[in-house]
């Protein structure tokens, strides 16, 4: 009777679970990389039992088109297939290196049905199940992302950047571009370019260039991209692009002098160039740029702009600007220059005086209106004491480039679609905590080789996205070199969903500060954090009153196991091929709580503080951000913190810190790798770590860290410091026999004082 009751439940047990049908993908990182971890969050995994299978669409052996340009161009202008529902015949089963009910730990394949290995990101589709009991619905991983241009408008033969993400797989071509007519017309394919860093290969996966064909036609195009990899899936979302000829030249206009009437009258004939003389023009009240109009001097070091002393400078009232420059720390006891919008500022130097104070370059459009179109070039905005910089608003194609900043900083309240570049910053005081910063919401940010010196680097709050920061370097930075501050959040609790593609957040109205509600949502993500779904996370689209819709729907809807937390998220923020050098603070890239899909990559730091990723208990928890391919000498590492909290389950999850070198550290640092707190699913490979105490140390409240493949001399304690709960340390052996990647995992001690692990021993 016991017999059968026993195969009774057994097989309802196989019928309850055979009634659930296949898996469910829910989340993958973005990007994934060949050779290493990812995780994969869903639903309905089963250890053992559950495959995690790759398809990609050039795994073909024929296609009907052999020229590929022709081929991929044909896609366009057509509907985007759908993805199979099956994995097709060439396919890659992924190594699973650990696997739960709703998170799995697999190896994203380097090698496969192709050509030599593949260590970059490559467009492929995942599939969970088994040909028994059926595949989850396609995931699409490593699509081409393309996030902004650096202009609305170009003509035939102009060349054109574009940013992006994932723009070039390793070891392809540089990414096809393509012009598609808006409204409709055969694709244009443009000759790319590509842009010279200090390591060539990580930044092309970021940034191009392309020139548009001569014999384009006038009109409006949509810009598309693709890495080569991914067939009709592998285009990018449009970007758009007018392409016009040149019109006719600004107006050039010469004046001795300078003052509001020289400036209006140069606006009534505008497009318009004022040209100035060298020599010093003290200013007596603020200086109001009229838009289409273009300030030009003789040189930064010969045409001076300052206020003046007799008669005393008068200041402007500007709408808002008390506000902002609370937020930037400055002192608005007074603003010298202001520019609403369309304007630019060319070949001179905004000076204080030896005493100045307040606000040297205001760049504002009034309360709640958006500049566009502002630029200061080949300038030196120089400043005598804290409290003075340049004061920006919510400004959307605003660039600062070639110039040089001695004493001031650089504020913004909202950026989008900007450019700071090729400048020079040297802070001997302190300006607000920061050198050069930008508000939440900021999106599409490019900041690449400037050099900052003194008292302040680059940092931004949590909440903003598709930042790209390249090839500066930052020296004697007291504090952090570079970095995204934490995001705050704005409700947590569990789940209340009325479908897959919105919730309720009970107690908590939604709308406008304006109506006396807790604000809106724009550019806030919600997180799954613990129970069902746990690490998925969505965009939100609106809210209003206690309902919240997200942009796309969860894979695997929250039920009342599941925790939820809104917060602003810093998603898709790059931080590449920087180099730091006697900084205090965290160098290289510091992610702050509320990062996702953050990526710190190609950096050098020298005597500097660690690339951190942390989190806190009462901050966004940050999800599948890495550190790959950096260099660590004579520092403090890197280090993944996350603190106690009640969201432990989530707090820091699928972090990679992998391919990275790390050569001796300061006194006192306890190891080259340090997994603090509660993270999860932390995974340390491929890294070179010589001349430490500690190669890893593992926190006893860490969950599931993988540490494989490190090649690890000259470790004076010992390779591996605790454990943590359920890690993997894959094992230790010699150098000998074993290459840079080493397909049997192991982990390599070059030099070891003290005796040599046996690969067997639970360490």
């Amino acid at each position: 009777m016991a017999r059968c009751l026993a195969l009774s439940f057994l097989w309802l047990g196989l019928c309850g679970w055979a009634a659930g049908g296949a898996p469910v993908v829910g989340q993958t990182p973005d990007p994934a990389l060949g050779g290493l971890r990812m995780i994969v969050a869903g639903d309905g995994f089963v250890a053992g039992k559950t495959r995690f299978r790759l398809w990609s669409p050039e795994w073909k052996a024929e296609f009907a088109e052999k020229d590929e340009t022709k081929r991929l161009l044909g896609y366009l202008g057509q509907p985007e297939p759908p993805l199979p529902d099956r994995p097709g015949a060439a396919f890659v089963d992924c190594q699973v290196i650990r696997c739960t009910d709703s998170l799995a730990a697999v190896e994203f394949p380097q090698y496969g049905p192709w050509s030599g290995p593949r260590t970059g990101s490559y467009f492929a589709v995942l599939y969970a199940g088994d040909d028994k009991d059926g595949w989850s619905k396609p995931w699409a991983l490593n699509r081409t992302e393309a996030h902004m241009l650096d202009r609305d408008a170009a003509a035939p033969g102009d060349f054109v950047r574009i940013f992006g993400r994932k723009l070039q797989a390793m070891h392809a071509p540089l990414p096809l571009i393509a012009l598609v007519p808006r409204g409709g017309g055969r694709p244009i394919a443009c000759p790319t370019q590509d842009i010279y860093y200090q390591h060539q290969h990580y930044i092309a996966n970021y940034s191009c260039q392309f020139s548009v064909p001569a014999d384009t036609p006038e009109g409006g195009y949509e810009v598309r991209a693709h890495n080569h990899t991914g067939e009709a899936w592998g285009w990018s979302e449009p970007l758009p692009l007018d392409v016009r000829k040149p019109g006719s030249e600004p107006k050039l206009i010469r004046a001795a002098s300078l003052d509001q009437k020289v400036l209006d009258e140069a606006g009534k004939s505008a497009p318009a160039v004022l040209v100035l003389p060298p020599g010093t023009f003290a200013l007596t009240e603020t200086l109001v740029i009229p838009p289409g109009v273009t300030l030009r001097g003789s040189g930064m070091h010969n045409t001076i702009l300052r206020p003046s002393e007799t008669p005393p400078f008068r200041t402007r009232q500007i709408d808002g600007l008390s506000e902002l420059a609370a937020g930037a720390a400055m002192q608005v006891t007074s603003v010298m220059v202001w520019g609403r919008t369309d304007f630019a500022l060319e070949d001179l130097m905004l000076w204080g005086g030896e005493q100045g104070r307040g606000v040297l370059l205001a760049v504002v459009d009034g309360r709640g209106r958006v500049t566009q179109h502002a630029r200061l070039r080949r300038c030196w905005v120089r400043g005598a004491e804290a409290g003075q910089g340049v004061l920006i608003g919510r400004a959307r194609r605003l660039a600062v480039d070639h110039c040089k900043l001695t004493n001031v900083g650089i504020w913004a309240l909202e950026l989008r679609d900007a450019y700071v570049g090729f400048n020079e910053f040297e802070n001997l005081h302190q300006v607000g905590g920061t050198t050069l910063g930008w508000g939440r919401g900021s999106t599409n940010v490019v900041v690449e080789h400037n050099a900052f010196l003194g008292r302040g680097g680059i940092v931004g709050p949590g909440g903003a996205r598709n930042l790209l920061v390249a090839g500066n370097s930052v020296r004697a930075v007291e504090g952090d070199a570079s970095a995204v501050q934490g995001a705050e959040v704005r409700w947590s609790g569990p789940a209340k969903c009325h479908d897959a593609s919105s919730l309720l957040t009970p107690g908590t109205r939604w709308g406008t500060a304006s109506d006396g509600q807790e604000g809106d949502l724009t550019g806030h993500v919600v997180v799954v954090v613990a129970g069902r779904g746990v690490g998925q996370w969505r965009e939100i689209a609106d809210a209003r009153g206690e309902t919240v819709r997200l942009a796309r729907p969860f894979a695997v809807v929250p039920d009342h196991s599941s925790r939820l937390r809104v917060a602003r998220g810093s998603v898709a923020n790059t931080f590449v091929c920087n180099m730091a050098y006697g900084c205090s603070g965290g160098a290289g890239g510091f992610l702050d709580a509320g990062a996702i899909n953050g990526i710190v990559e190609g950096s050098q730091v020298v005597e500097s503080g660690p690339a951190v990723i942390r989190s806190g208990p009462s901050n966004a928890p940050n999800l599948y951000n890495q550190i790959v391919h950096c260099r660590f000498f004579s520092g403090q590492g890197i280090r993944l913190a996350a603190e106690e909290g009640d969201h432990c389950a989530g707090n820091q999850l699928g972090t990679v810190v992998a391919r990275n070198e790390i050569l001796r550290l300061r006194k006192g640092c306890p190891a080259a790798i340090a997994v603090c707190g509660p993270s999860r699913f932390a995974a340390i490979e491929g890294n070179r770590i010589s001349d430490c105490s500690a190669a890893v140390s593992i926190s006893t409240r860490s969950v599931g860290t993988l540490v494989r493949r490190n090649r690890m001399m000259g470790i004076a304690r010992g390779p591996v410091l605790d454990q943590g709960i359920e890690s993997i340390v894959t094992g230790f052996t010699d150098k000998a026999g074993f290459h840079d990647f080493w397909p049997q995992g192991l982990n390599v001690l070059e030099v070891f004082r003290g005796a040599l692990p046996k690969p067997e021993e639970k360490r």
